[in-house]
């Protein structure tokens, strides 16, 4: 628990000290993202508070380790070298590609292209999912078809997380929920490990921004956003964190625990959602998936006349909800009926903010 403590501790100290140097910076620089009809923020914001995030995780992390080594820990030496090589490559592929689209934006072609060479170097870490739970009828499946779901799943959770990051706090807010869950999860079942540790070093850094951005200083209040490079990096990490879940527990006989399954499921599951319904929209519309507008959840829901900081407490309360509603209900039901509960909740929920908006558009 004294590791725990000390990643989590050096995450938000390092976080606190660099945030407001990338700011100051980002002034100097005039590295500003602008506004039009899509942004919810006044006047320039700064969308650069990403790049704190994976130096701040990478340095707990190591240093963590570092400290265990010096006092001859055994545990702290279960590292695997072929995961943490392939990892590291995947995070820094992805954190630079963020870096360079809050720079000078990448379209999404290239974007895309370097999710999925992120992915690949994931893959390469003999990290993917091959016994599904019987999510949609699937247990136990060949391994090419294990890596093309996972992968398909890495490329939700990074583009889920990047899509839901709209307003002040909520895709921060969301992750500190799912890291926590994941890294605590992780450490009941597995005791000290690199996931437990880059878990809670996300949460911290994930933390740090939040509060960063909701409650700093006046002047640096919603002016900095954490940009692609903090909510891709972010998004890699989740899906890790989720495939490790479903990965390392097992119960009787090998299978995979429902409420560990589900429990990895929903920390990501409200971004997922949001991402389906935008996209669907999308294709509807005879438009790009790929191409921005104002249908996301807390577009609506600020359409309908709550404010921002409103929205936020309602998805983070939201987020909660989903994760304790799966993990109470897949005790006593089988996974696909607590699935379908949460599309049949949020469907019911669409239906509501859509049938409110007209009304008070009249």
């Amino acid at each position: 628990m004294a590791y725990i403590l000390l990643c989590i501790f050096v995450s938000v100290l390092f976080s606190f000290w660099l945030l407001p140097n990338i700011i100051s910076i980002s002034l100097k620089k005039n590295l500003f993202d602008g506004t039009n009809e899509r942004k919810v923020h006044q006047g320039v914001a700064l969308r650069l508070g990403g790049l704190s995030f994976v130096p701040a995780i990478v340095l707990s992390v190591a240093l963590t380790y570092g400290v265990g080594l010096l006092e001859g820990n055994k545990n702290i030496l279960l590292l695997d070298l072929r995961h943490a090589s392939f990892g590291v490559c995947s995070l820094i592929l992805i954190y630079v590609c963020g870096i360079v689209d809050d720079l000078m934006t990448v379209g999404y072609r290239k974007k895309l292209a370097l999710q999925i060479l992120s992915v690949a170097m994931l893959l390469l870490s003999g990290v993917w999912v091959t016994d599904f739970g019987g999510i949609l009828g699937m247990e136990e499946v060949p391994d090419f078809a294990g890596l093309l779901l996972t992968a398909l799943w890495v490329l939700a959770v990074i583009n889920g997380i990047n899509f839901i990051d709209g307003i002040n706090g909520l895709a921060s807010g969301i992750s500190v929920v799912g890291f926590a869950v994941a890294g605590a999860l992780l450490y009941a079942e597995e005791g000290l490990t690199t996931s437990v540790l880059l878990s809670v070093a996300a949460a911290g850094t994930a933390f740090s921004f939040f509060c960063f951005n909701m409650f700093g200083a006046e002047r640096y209040r919603s002016q900095i956003f954490m940009g692609d490079s903090g909510s891709q990096s972010l998004g890699l990490l989740l899906a890790y964190c989720t495939i490790n879940l479903v990965t390392a527990d097992r119960g009787a006989g090998g299978n995979v625990d429902p409420v560990v399954l589900m429990a990895a499921v929903s920390i990501v599951l409200l971004p997922l959602l949001d991402e389906v319904t935008v996209v669907c929209l999308r294709l509807w519309k005879r438009v790009s998936p790929f191409q921005a507008d104002m249908n996301h959840i807390h577009h609506r829901l600020m359409r309908l006349g709550f404010p921002a900081n409103k929205v936020l407490v309602f998805l983070l309360v939201a987020h909660i909800y989903i994760i304790l509603f799966n993990v109470l209900l897949v005790n006593v039901v089988d996974v696909n009926i607590v699935l379908l509960a949460d599309v049949t909740q949020w469907l019911l929920a669409q239906w509501f903010i859509a049938v409110r908006t007209k009304y008070s558009n009249k």
